[in-house]
């Protein structure tokens, strides 16, 4: 269970493609500050407010341990996720 200390954070409060997101110590900042939308199926997608750009999964590439990013919304699988809840 994760911390409720932490915050997934755009790496230095970048603007730019590629950005690395990782969990920092919340501080309140813009680049822990997410919009969570959902689409027709269900599906959310977190756009940084600080940025615009989405949470993406880097290349899409599917595997344990793949790079977690910001990207351009694209409305790509790499950008689409399931909140699951822990109740």
């Amino acid at each position: 269970v994760a911390s409720s200390s932490y915050s997934l954070d755009v790496h230095g409060g970048s603007v730019e493609n590629g950005a690395n997101v990782r969990l920092y110590e919340t501080n309140g900042t813009g680049a822990q500050a997410w919009v969570v939308s959902h689409d027709a199926n269900g599906y959310v997608t977190l756009t940084n407010a600080g940025s615009g750009k989405a949470l993406d999964v880097r290349n899409g590439d599917a595997v344990n341990g793949a790079n977690v990013w910001q990207y351009t919304s694209n409305d790509s699988w790499a950008q689409k996720w399931v909140a699951v809840s822990e109740d």
